[in-house]
């Protein structure tokens, strides 16, 4: 899907900003949110989701059942990255597959039910080839900010906000962030004085580029996603925002190139 052959106005934006909030709201509901009417609110609806822009995923709340999330990085080789990131995707326990850097690594998420699941992912059902040079796994201990709570899609006032929210089972708005005008995304693994996690992570989860904030395992100990405008709009970000937070010790930064998958499913490319 190409975003620059749609072109999101105010109506489009705050129906996306309405379904972050409740992706199962009647449509009545949505257009008396939004001040247009009913058919109004189908009408935009249907014409994102044809566009392969828009979509809302039931996904389950792990986290409210007490599973596991994990993080998992993999460095290949650049002729085997697309290949191994579409198997990646196509399994049904992983979101949010990417093609980083300079194509020679992936990231994707993952949620096992048990420690008995957990070992199975990470010793047996991960690629096993040649052409992966490593493999890392990070176990999610806690997160600031998620993907439905990112303000880039914001738009509605607070009296337009009174929607309901999910519970266990949670309705994702599944939107490239560059359809919303942000083309740089970058994931961020850093080091952090471990006294002061808390409060960077906090910290973190109050800035707008920032759609995931979460402490892990592993040789760093807090995972970031931005979503910038541009290059330039992600430099001033790293320099100006990231550079002010003195409890970081070391960053790293890995520019995505691909989205392989989303939320749920996955995507053509």
């Amino acid at each position: 899907m190409n975003t620059d052959t749609v072109t999101l106005d105010d109506i489009d934006r705050g129906l996306v900003h309405a379904l972050q909030i409740d992706g199962r709201a009647p449509l009545r509901t949505l257009g008396e949110a939004l001040g247009v009417s009913e058919n109004t609110a189908a009408r935009r609806y249907r014409r994102l989701r044809s566009a392969g822009v828009l979509r809302v995923v039931g996904a389950l709340n792990g986290g409210r059942l007490g599973y596991n999330a994990w993080t998992i990085r993999l460095r290949c080789t650049p002729d085997a990255a697309g290949a191994i990131a579409r198997a990646l995707a196509a399994r049904p326990d992983t979101s949010y597959v990417h093609l980083l850097s300079g194509g020679t690594e992936i990231s994707c998420s993952a949620q096992t039910c048990s420690s008995d699941e957990s070992d199975a992912l990470l010793l047996h059902r991960l690629p096993r080839t040649g052409r992966i040079t490593a493999i890392s796994a990070h176990l999610l201990l806690g997160h600031s900010a998620l993907p439905d709570s990112w303000a880039g899609p914001a738009r509605l006032t607070p009296e337009q906000t009174a929607l309901r929210r999910a519970g266990v089972l949670a309705f994702l708005v599944d939107i490239p962030p560059a359809a919303l005008g942000f083309r740089a995304e970058a994931r961020l693994w850093m080091s952090v004085r471990p006294s002061r996690l808390a409060e960077v992570a906090s910290a973190l989860a109050e800035h707008p580029e920032v759609s995931l904030v979460a402490m892990t395992t592993g040789p760093t100990n807090l995972l970031g996603a931005v979503n910038c405008r541009d290059a330039q709009h992600l430099a001033r970000y790293l320099t100006e925002r990231i550079a002010s937070l003195d409890a970081i010790r070391s960053l790293e930064t890995a520019p995505v190139i691909r989205t392989v998958k989303r939320a749920g499913a996955l995507l053509p490319i």
